[in-house]
């Protein structure tokens, strides 16, 4: 039975040893990163951070950041408040960062958005926290800052 490590197949890499987020789980195309790497039965309250490369399609960083808060709207996202947003460069790349509040079921959660593009390539990266922002908000920038493309 052969074993295929996903992040080797992946066309970027990351440098967990930088956050407390560790590759937990992967499925095609999506990245699942939790604190230590470890699943939990109520994941729903647990801080993570979902990385998804997806072809840049001649979009900026920040359109594609945009693009991905409308599909948090359709997915239950609601009372939406980008509390910042900048554009940069990390690493030689493109960038777009932004910390949006917004309420899922009911209950106020933090997401923060990182956006790298390579001319054709682009990662996204979606964290979403419950409780301790600040500190989680460090944690997935630490990890999504360490990205470079193959």
């Amino acid at each position: 039975d052969l074993k295929v490590d996903p992040v080797s197949v992946a066309g970027f890499i990351l440098h967990e040893d930088q956050s407390k987020f560790k590759l937990a789980n992967s499925a095609a195309n999506l990245f699942i990163y939790t604190v230590n790497g470890i699943e939990s039965d109520s994941s729903d309250d647990e801080p993570m951070l979902i990385v998804i490369p997806l072809p840049a399609a001649g979009m900026t960083p920040k359109q594609l950041g945009n693009m991905m808060v409308s599909s948090m709207e359709k997915h239950g996202l609601t009372n939406i408040k980008v509390t910042s947003q900048t554009t940069g460069r990390v690493n030689g790349y493109e960038t777009y960062e932004a910390v949006i509040l917004g309420d899922i079921k009911g209950r106020q959660s933090l997401n923060y958005q990182f956006v790298v593009v390579d001319g054709s390539k682009s990662v996204v990266f979606q964290g979403k926290a419950k409780s301790e922002y600040q500190t989680n908000i460090e944690e997935f920038r630490k990890l999504a800052k360490t990205i470079k493309f193959k």
